[in-house]
């Protein structure tokens, strides 16, 4: 490639990695992710699978890394809309802290 212009250029949003594309930030500041929109990132189908994988994140949390999930898992509630187009409230978890995550 000799010549600039043969360079296909990316914009900051195409370089972006996905999580932190729905990555969201609370008031203070603070870093989470919504479990939801995580498990569509993963390729999760069905999201009570990907909840399965949260409780092993859970006990692991806690009892190998010594952590107080109340930190790192939080509860929220939330509106889903449907296949329908209606929607109805879901829990969800708020997932705080990028390097509990291991999130890149």
């Amino acid at each position: 490639m000799d010549n600039i212009n043969e360079i296909e250029m990316f914009s900051a949003e195409e370089m972006q990695s996905p999580f932190e594309a729905i990555k969201e930030t609370d008031g203070e500041g603070r870093e989470w992710w919504n479990s939801r929109k995580l498990a569509r990132l993963l390729g999760y189908q069905k999201y009570w699978n990907f909840e399965r994988l949260m409780d092993k994140v859970a006990v692991f949390l806690q009892q190998d890394k010594g952590q107080n999930l109340k930190e790192h898992m939080v509860e929220i509630e939330e509106m889903a809309q449907l296949n329908n187009g209606g929607y109805r409230q879901v829990k969800s978890i708020r997932c705080q802290g990028r390097h509990v995550w291991q999130l890149p």
